[in-house]
């Protein structure tokens, strides 16, 4: 697909997110066809990579909700959607890039959409096959009635066109976890923090659904790597979004169900310490060695 480009020879900026965003940091595009189904592409590198050279599962996430969350806004227009469940199954480690997400609405009902997702590494190439195909997800959304409490997003449905998200604002010099003013409390125990910060917001003013999905990760692998050895990457997720977040710090905690020498299944919770502990996210994290 050739895409709408800006007069610099890029394609146009959205005016969602805000411009020190960390979907702009992670300088997502977005290639919509002529149906509106959304492929979303991201860069490799070293800023959004584990210490093993893969891309972050947290990050992998990020990109596969962008994908299905424009697919579905396109299929329930001018209703709103939030996730509410977020399933990853990696196959091996995306270490070259681009990064795609492929998506395929499986459901579109009056009260939630399910759109099924496949990641891609690209290779240095956004051609897709069978053999790149890199992970699996599943979505799952709620659908909302616009309000005038949701920030404004473009008006219509994109269709043949592309668009990016990175901003000279948002540039990633150091790694994402950083960037995004993650705090590690206890390694073992999987505990860290982060604030609710513009960084990090969705629409809402709560903890973006990618963001969640990093801290989980992060507090997944810290609680493997405390049992299997440091090379532990997360291999697996699966996510429940049950509450909004307030101004938080929202603290990780993870408890290990079972381990043995290569892999490790930990549950991890997202509670908001600034609201009485507030449960906000409940997951199951697998790590392990990818190839």
């Amino acid at each position: 697909m050739v895409p709408a480009l800006s007069p610099g020879g890029l394609p146009p900026i959205m005016s969602y997110p805000p411009d020190d965003h960390m979907l702009r940091a992670l300088a997502i595009e977005s290639d919509f066809d002529a149906e509106g189904n959304c492929t979303a592409i991201a860069p490799i590198h070293a800023g959004v990579c584990t210490d093993q050279g893969g891309m972050r599962a947290g990050l992998l996430a990020t990109l596969v909700d962008v994908a299905g969350a424009a697919t579905a806004l396109a299929e329930i227009a001018p209703d709103r959607i939030a996730t509410i469940s977020l399933s990853l199954q990696s196959r091996r480690a995306a270490r070259h890039g681009p990064a795609l997400a492929v998506p395929q609405v499986l459901r579109r009902g009056s009260r939630q959409v399910v759109v099924a997702v496949t990641l891609h590494d690209g290779q240095g190439s956004e051609q897709v096959s069978e053999e790149t195909a890199i992970a699996h997800a599943l979505l799952g959304f709620r659908r909302l009635s616009q309000t005038g409490q949701h920030a404004p997003l473009p008006d219509g449905t994109p269709r043949s066109t592309r668009t990016q998200m990175a901003h000279p604002a948002a540039t990633l010099r150091v790694p994402f976890l950083e960037y995004a003013r993650v705090r590690l409390l206890d390694a073992d125990a999987g505990v860290a923090e982060i604030d609710n910060h513009d960084f990090v917001r969705n629409s809402f003013g709560s903890l973006n659904g990618g963001m969640v999905a990093c801290l989980v990760e992060f507090a997944g692998e810290q609680a493997g790597r405390a049992a299997i050895g440091p090379e532990a990457v997360v291999t697996d997720l699966e996510i429940h979004y049950v509450g909004q977040s307030g101004p938080g710090p929202i603290r990780s905690t993870a408890t290990r169900l079972r381990a043995d020498a290569d892999h490790c299944v930990s549950r991890v919770e997202l509670r908001d310490v600034g609201a009485d502990d507030k449960l906000l996210t409940v997951a199951t994290v697998h790590t392990g060695r990818l190839a």
